[in-house]
């Protein structure tokens, strides 16, 4: 009885030594047994670095983060700059379109004198003109009807002391003759050449 005993008592033992043990492979590839006690600093070990691989991510991710946020703003500015520049652009030339539909092109105003100095002549206040729009203002200061014409237009007949305006638009540089239609006016004199540049 104190054999069995003895025996009953050994494999309790055995027993509880195969429970308080781990099996893991060691460096060189053979089992190795590890108590629960030495297998516990392991445990604590690995969820340390657990821990500080998690910590590490999550920095990395705060920092990709900022940068995100830091790329995102940069570009937010670029394109904002980039659109200011452009309206501003546009607002030029929206203002430059704007004010030559309100400036019209300059026109160039020029007094005739029919009959003066003498019966048959013109007297204008200028000879040279600028290309572009010209108003002629002519007035009859003789004591015969006189008219006036120039590059394809005339005036009407105008009787001594009437007026009437004529506009013509030269489109190119040169020299265009004048003259009054009446029978036998221009051959008196009653003409001349203004030129345009």
């Amino acid at each position: 009885m104190r054999t069995v005993s003895a025996s009953v008592r050994q494999n309790v033992l055995w027993c509880l030594h195969l429970a308080a043990t781990t099996f893991e492979m060691s460096d060189t590839g053979r089992p190795e047994w590890r108590s629960i006690e030495e297998e516990e600093p392991m445990q604590k070990r690995a969820r340390a670095q657990h821990e500080a691989v998690i910590a590490t991510t999550h920095h990395d991710h705060q920092k990709l983060r900022w940068c995100a946020v830091v790329a995102t703003a940069t570009a937010a500015a670029w394109l904002l700059s980039a659109w200011l520049a452009a309206s501003a652009s546009a607002g030029i030339t929206n203002a430059a379109t704007e004010s030559s539909v309100r400036s019209p092109a300059k026109t160039t105003k020029l007094a005739v004198s029919a009959g003066s100095p003498s019966e048959f002549r013109f007297k204008l206040s200028k000879l040279k003109v600028p290309a572009g729009a010209v108003t002629f203002v002519v007035t009859n200061k003789g004591h015969l009807p006189h008219d006036f014409k120039i590059a394809g237009k005339k005036t009407k007949l105008l009787q001594p002391g009437k007026r009437q305006t004529l506009k013509v638009t030269f489109k190119k540089k040169g020299a265009y003759r004048f003259l009054c239609t009446v029978t036998g006016h221009a051959a008196a004199g009653m003409k001349g050449t203004l030129r345009v540049k």
